[in-house]
């Protein structure tokens, strides 16, 4: 599941749900404007990535993640891609 940045809320980013940004937005404390909040929160991204932790690390997923389709498998995605590009390259 996705939800909008809390870190970047002038950006239009989207990270992916894990135990490190649920605990951000249930916690209640508004985020610090960037680069604060990414300084303060390196060294647990840092060692989250040391020991392949995904639970702890941002995982930004880009800019235009709203325009898929839940549900989609990523071989629906590629196909719907190809279908829409294909006349376009003709």
């Amino acid at each position: 599941m996705l939800f909008p940045s809390f870190t970047l809320p002038s950006f239009c980013l989207w990270g992916i749900r894990n135990a490190f940004i649920e605990a951000a937005k249930s916690s209640g404390v508004a985020p610090l404007p960037f680069p604060s909040q990414n300084t303060i929160t390196l060294d647990i991204r840092r060692a989250a990535a040391a020991q392949n932790v995904v639970q702890y690390m941002s995982l930004w997923a880009g800019q235009a993640t709203q325009l898929f389709n839940d549900g989609l498998s990523a071989e629906e995605v590629i196909h719907r891609i190809v279908d829409e590009a294909t006349p376009m390259l003709r």
